[in-house]
């Protein structure tokens, strides 16, 4: 179901951006964007802190503690994302000049400041509804949010932007069509979370039990079970905290140049949210199959970890490894190679910007990949504290490179790029010297992966010849990128990059049938 759902979501941003136009998406996303960072930061694991507390003393009995909980969570989530949102309707003004160069962003970011009072309460409530066995609710709400994100995104943001043409006739400013529009798609969003909350709530008055018996407790006993709660919380963001402050430094940072050389705030935020919004389905094929395959992997290596199978750890590493490379690799390559005919297709009018946006993006879902893969490994061998360790020094090298790359003649807003990647390929190098800590053989590793590099440097000599020649259009771009990855697979092929262990592995993804044909005629 979580694969639906973000199939739904990535249908609605598709509606979203064909009605509200390329600026408004592009502004939704950049405000998506900042709030993704800060909803982590405050909410990121409340979840799974909920459902495993609650489980936990259900299935001991003790029912009050567990609805004392549920209502510890939801005072908790309720005054923090009241806090985050009266940063964003308090500093709105601020946040949209400085960052995005856009002060019509404010109107959006103050409803990303409602959205985080409702997010909070809906991770309460599902991690509630999970630990009290209602799977079959929270599938009626996954249902109810998917109809109202498709059917509100239509409606709604039609209903939006045809108010916001009228202003813009009146103001004459194009602008407010797509800021009404993207606020359409705000309001869509709320709703269907919204909705969700109203259904699980009603759920859990009537069959869940909110009424908390008093057991004569101390209150020390009390207090104990609210540090737990907030502990837990805690340490369930830690692996995400370091990446988390790596973004908000980078753009801290970047207001902070930006105040002090009096320049007016570059709107390159919201340009990457437009070129993301125009190639969010060829992201969305990269990245989401990717998460599912690595997701199994991880539970893999944990049980063979569990077993106390060591040679199968250390084979299945090696494998995860070299098949995160085999999948993200040529599809970054690609990106790069082709970022001038991609963004000359797909993104008209912002061909520098594009560029050079497409191809650090390339460069950061290998390094994000990568970093995932990492985490896991360790994660499932019982050593992520090296993880963090690693994730530790990275920032710290990062803050350095920060104060010694920001100056008077660099262009701000491509810095704050270059600063995140070099956060994060420290966070990579880091993250594969203590996944040697497993036993990794490296010799092995590196020529396995050194064969992939080789058939993707033939891939990208295929695509750059043929790009040479072709005229910009979405067809000839397609044909070139098919004819690019039967190359790389031809060249996997011939070079013995693909085993029945890998197709096997594969299974699921997208590279599964491609490298089961090349593994069935070319395979040694």
């Amino acid at each position: 179901m979580l694969i639906i759902k973000r199939i739904i979501f990535l249908t609605f941003l598709l509606i979203a951006g064909y009605l509200a136009g390329d600026t408004g998406v592009g502004l939704f996303l950049a405000g998506l964007s900042v709030f993704c960072l800060m909803f982590v930061l405050l909410f990121g694991g409340v979840e799974d802190t909920v459902y495993k507390m609650v489980l936990v003393r259900k299935n001991k009995g003790f029912d009050s503690q567990a609805v004392k909980i549920f209502h510890f969570g939801l005072t908790y989530t309720f005054v923090l994302g009241t806090f985050a949102a009266l940063i964003m309707w308090f500093g709105s003004l601020k946040i949209s000049g400085l960052i995005f160069g856009y002060p019509i962003m404010q109107s959006i970011l103050g409803f990303f400041g409602i959205l985080f009072i409702l997010m909070g309460i809906y991770s309460v409530l599902r991690g509630y509804i999970k630990a009290c066995g209602y799977e079959g609710i929270l599938l009626i709400t996954d249902i109810v949010e998917s109809i109202i994100l498709i059917v509100g995104g239509v409606l709604l943001t039609r209903v939006f932007c045809e108010y916001g043409t009228k202003v813009a006739a009146i103001l004459k400013d194009d602008i407010y069509t797509n800021l009404n529009g993207t606020i359409g798609n705000l309001v869509t969003l709320c709703i269907a979370v919204f909705v969700p909350i109203l259904i699980m709530l009603v759920v859990i008055l009537m069959y869940g039990g909110t009424r908390s018996i008093d057991t004569g407790r101390s209150v020390n006993v009390k207090k104990n079970f609210k540090r737990s709660f907030i502990k837990n919380c805690v340490l369930a963001r830690a692996e995400n905290i370091f990446t988390v402050l790596a973004y908000f430094v980078a753009i801290l940072m970047y207001v902070r140049k930006a105040h002090e050389l009096e320049l007016i705030a570059s709107p390159v935020f919201a340009r990457v949210g437009i070129v993301l919004y125009k190639l969010l389905v060829f992201v969305f094929m990269i990245i989401v199959p990717y998460i599912a395959y690595s997701n199994r992997e991880k539970r893999k290596v944990k049980n063979d970890v569990a077993k106390e199978e060591h040679k199968t750890v250390r084979m299945r590493t090696l494998y995860y490894i070299k098949n995160t490379m085999f999948m993200i690799l040529p599809a970054t390559a690609t990106v790069i190679s082709l970022a001038k005919p991609i963004v000359g297709v797909f993104c008209d009018g912002l061909l520098n910007e594009g560029v050079v946006i497409l191809r650090k993006g390339g460069i950061l879902i290998l390094l994000i990949a990568l970093s995932i893969c990492f985490r896991n490994i360790l994660k499932s061998v019982g050593q992520e504290l090296l993880f963090y360790a690693g994730q530790g020094v990275s920032f710290m090298a990062m803050l350095v490179f920060l104060y010694s790359s920001l100056n008077v003649n660099a262009d701000i807003s491509y810095v704050v790029l270059a600063l995140i990647i070099y956060y994060l390929a420290l966070d990579v190098i880091s993250g594969f010297l203590a996944v040697r800590m497993v036993g990794l053989n490296v010799y092995d590793l590196g020529i396995r992966v050194g064969k992939i590099i080789a058939a993707t440097l033939l891939l990208v000599l295929i695509e750059a010849m043929i790009d040479k020649f072709m005229i910009l259009s979405w067809p000839l771009l397609v044909l070139t990128v098919v004819i690019g990855y039967v190359v790389f697979y031809v060249a996997c092929g011939f070079l013995g990059c693909i085993t029945i262990k890998d197709v096997n592995s594969l299974k699921g993804t997208i590279n599964y049938y491609p490298a089961f044909i090349t593994e069935r005629f070319l395979g040694k």
